[in-house]
């Protein structure tokens, strides 16, 4: 039943954060909350336990304040959001609707900002909150990533062997329309 369920998840919850196991305990939130859709005091629940998991670590305080649990947001985007902000580092590649490919250059938890290098808007200055909500990080392998690292190499690539540019295209994007893949090819 769901009540026993529960029940044993927060058995499991207060075992991990014994052993100072955040990380763990946030993945058990994040399967609970499959199971908990809409319901308010769940999400409180789950704030409450966060922070108190966080005691004394103002940077994970702050990420938690910044992952929309006191907005109206469901709470597994609440907790994607908290994923994303603990995972943000300089250096790090990311995409956002609006400014395209980045590259974070700073994350200050103290004042709750982050500043990503834009392709299109070097150093712009965001809320932790708003790029919680809007950036996609990017992996090593993503084409504009490695355009990026090394636009010559990529340029060469084009020239000897466009058809491994379009397979990085799709493994980087996922299925694409063609006039879609042309777009991304050609911009």
């Amino acid at each position: 039943s769901s009540s026993q369920l529960d029940s044993w998840a927060e058995l499991m919850e207060e075992a991990l954060t014994e052993q100072g196991r955040g990380d763990e305990v946030l993945r058990v939130l994040g399967a609970r909350a499959a199971h908990h859709i809409g319901d308010a005091a769940f999400k409180a629940y789950c704030e409450k336990k966060l922070t108190a998991l966080a005691r004394n670590d103002t940077v994970r305080k702050s990420l938690i304040a910044n992952a929309g649990f006191d907005k109206p947001v469901p709470l597994q985007e609440c907790l994607r959001r908290l994923e994303t902000l603990a995972r943000m580092a300089p250096g790090l590649y990311c995409m956002d609707k609006t400014w395209g490919f980045g590259v974070i250059k700073n994350v200050d938890p103290f004042y709750g900002r982050v500043v990503v290098d834009f392709t299109r808007k070097p150093g712009h200055d965001m809320s932790m909150a708003y790029a919680a909500e809007t950036l996609q990080f990017v992996g090593d392998a993503h084409l504009l990533a490695r355009r990026h690292r090394d636009p010559a190499a990529l340029a060469a690539l084009v020239k000897d062997d466009a058809a491994e540019v379009v397979r990085m295209t799709l493994r980087s994007y996922g299925p694409l329309t063609s006039p879609r893949l042309q777009e991304i090819l050609t911009g």
